[in-house]
């Protein structure tokens, strides 16, 4: 994909802003499989606390923080593939 007709400066922050967004897809590809089960008939209250406590000190935040971000993911690759997809691919911003 082709950006605007930008200065030198505001090409390296394009650049960036892409390569930001691919980074960011990347991650939530990877945090999405820890969501698996919780969505199951019969998953338990605290389905899915081992994975976010594991993943919130591969993120080093908190498991608060990891639990939003595991189910963002979660929900960026199932509910909406095509926009994450452009996403993914740096058309489109992550937020």
């Amino acid at each position: 994909m082709e950006g605007p007709d930008l200065s030198e400066e505001l090409e390296g922050i394009w650049d960036l802003a892409v390569r930001e967004s691919q980074l960011a897809a990347e991650l939530m590809r990877r945090l999405a499989p820890l969501w698996v089960g919780r969505d199951a008939v019969g998953a338990l209250a605290h389905e899915g606390d081992v994975e976010d406590a594991q993943a919130a000190v591969a993120l080093r935040t908190t498991t608060t923080v990891s639990y939003g971000q595991i189910r963002d993911a979660h929900e960026a690759l199932t509910l909406f593939p095509l926009l994450f997809a452009r996403v993914e691919a740096g058309e489109l911003p992550v937020e």
